[in-house]
C-alpha cells in the first residue's frame, strides 16, 4: 500500500515507484507473476498499473476491485 500527498499527484512519482517494485520482484525476487487488487473507484492506481503493462480484469469474488497480472517473460 502506498499513499501521496494530494500535492504530488500527476507528477508521476507512483508509476515510477510501482515501476522499481516490479522490477525488484522480478530480477531480485525472481517471482513468476505479480497479481495486484486495487478498488476500481481508484482510477489513479489501476492507470498506473495499466501503464506498466499490467492486464486488469474484473474480480469475479469482489465487486468493488479489479485484478491485474503482470506475467514475468524474462524467467527462465
Amino acid at each position: 500500500m502506498y499513499a501521496l500527498g494530494k500535492d504530488y499527484w500527476g507528477q508521476g512519482y507512483a508509476t515510477e515507484a510501482a515501476a522499481a517494485w516490479v522490477r525488484y520482484a522480478f530480477d531480485i525476487l525472481k517471482l513468476k507473476r505479480l497479481v495486484v487488487c486495487p478498488a476500481k473507484a481508484n482510477i489513479a492506481s489501476v492507470r498506473v498499473l495499466e501503464k506498466l503493462g499490467f492486464r486488469i480484469e474484473d474480480d469475479p469474488l469482489e465487486e468493488e476491485s479489479v485484478l491485474a497480472f503482470k506475467e514475468n517473460n524474462y524467467i527462465q
